[in-house]
């Protein structure tokens, strides 16, 4: 058996980063315990820990011996792994975007009556009401090394569909290959959902695709090219970019800015994002566990939102004249500064005086602030 052709995407993304240490991503021991079963790691012999420079992706994959002081190639590298999980993330939501009967990039990949049944599968590795946010499995389907029963694929497709999901032709087949299959082979080949995903991540970058011609060589899951047919060459059909999965026009946030008391002015500095599109429908939120208050945004250690827009919004709070700096796409704005069509209104701290750090009492600073910026469909 083979690695899903998303896990090959993911390994083609880090592998572009130029890691300075080889095989960054471990094995995985375990398909059951988190705390084993998805680990990116420097070196053997430690515990597994959350993401170490920021705040961890819900379900992300945990870190070994990878040193949270640092400043310069390891957080750089651990970025990258970090980014290139969001993006895994972002595949499979704009996969499961794309499961409609009326969707070209659909059927192209799968019969149309089937839409249901894949968003099915989906869903057991991410969570759409969620805005894209990981599913337990998630981890385990992304860095679980194979074995001879795949069964980082058969546990979703036994859990969603009751059958085996794997690939149908043995060492994977092409791109042609596998819109000719049938369609309760197409429902259960890891190759078609690879395909959609790829598919559908790339229009939200305004590509545009043709149906694959007989006889194009691809690449099993293993990536080993896979010759095509002989067939003739059929005529291509070019399919218009998927509309976004929001309403577009201007976009909108509140952010609650919280300042921690007692700590020094690189790491006070928490925000809570809920973000709505053109009508005012939710694209977004912060996800947080355990009470906090929200997610570091301190200079140095800036925060990347995640919503349904293809772009993150990167928020970086200032101490010096006590700003807020957002950027998202190629538009950047301060809260106190509008640019390009965003602006905020901002209020003022409570308490006036700012957090409280005696003995006897700490209190946190809290504002709130809303934003809002154009949101074309490229955002």
């Amino acid at each position: 058996m083979y690695h899903s052709k998303w896990t090959v995407f993911l390994c083609q993304l880090l592998a572009s980063t130029s890691l300075t240490n080889a095989n960054p991503i471990a094995d995985a021991p375990s398909l059951t315990a988190r705390s084993n079963s998805a680990i990116v790691e420097r070196a053997p012999g430690a515990q597994p820990s959350d993401y170490p420079y920021g705040t961890p992706h819900v379900n992300e994959p945990q870190y070994l011996n990878w040193y949270p002081n640092d400043n310069g190639q390891q957080k750089a590298d651990a970025g990258k792994i970090h980014n290139g999980y969001a993006d895994m993330i972002n595949m499979v939501y704009f996969a499961w975007v794309e499961a409609d009967k009326n969707s070209n990039t659909f059927k192209r990949w799968f019969d149309q009556g089937d839409a249901d049944n894949v968003k099915k599968v989906l869903e057991k590795i991410l969570d759409p009401k969620g805005v894209g946010q990981a599913n337990p499995l998630m981890t385990q389907w992304v860095c679980q090394q194979d074995d001879q029963f795949n069964r980082h694929w058969t546990k979703i497709g036994d859990d969603a569909l009751g059958k085996h999901i794997t690939d149908v032709r043995p060492g994977g087949a092409g791109a042609y290959d596998c819109t000719q299959l049938s369609a309760a082979d197409k429902l259960v080949n890891a190759q078609n959902y690879a395909f959609l995903g790829a598919e559908a991540y790339f229009l939200r970058k305004q590509c545009t695709f043709t149906d694959p011609p007989p006889g194009t060589a691809g690449t099993d899951d293993g990536g080993n090219e896979v010759d095509g047919t002989s067939d003739p060459q059929p005529q291509p059909t070019e399919v218009a970019p998927a509309p976004p999965p929001y309403n577009t026009g201007t976009c909108c946030f509140h952010l609650e800015e919280t300042e921690i008391p007692c700590l020094g002015d690189d790491k006070n500095l928490l925000a809570y994002v809920k973000m709505v599109d053109d009508k005012k429908l939710p694209i977004g939120e912060t996800q947080v566990s355990n009470g906090e208050a929200g997610v570091h945004i301190d200079d140095g250690n800036s925060y990347s939102f995640n919503s349904k827009l293809l772009n993150t919004l990167v928020i970086t709070g200032e101490h010096q004249n006590d700003y807020v700096q957002f950027s998202i796409g190629g538009l950047s704005w301060q809260s106190e500064t509008p640019n390009g069509g965003a602006s905020c209104t901002v209020g003022g701290w409570d308490p006036r005086e700012g957090p409280v750090c005696a003995r006897l009492q700490t209190r946190p600073a809290k504002r709130d602030m809303d934003c809002c910026f154009p949101c074309d469909g490229k955002t």
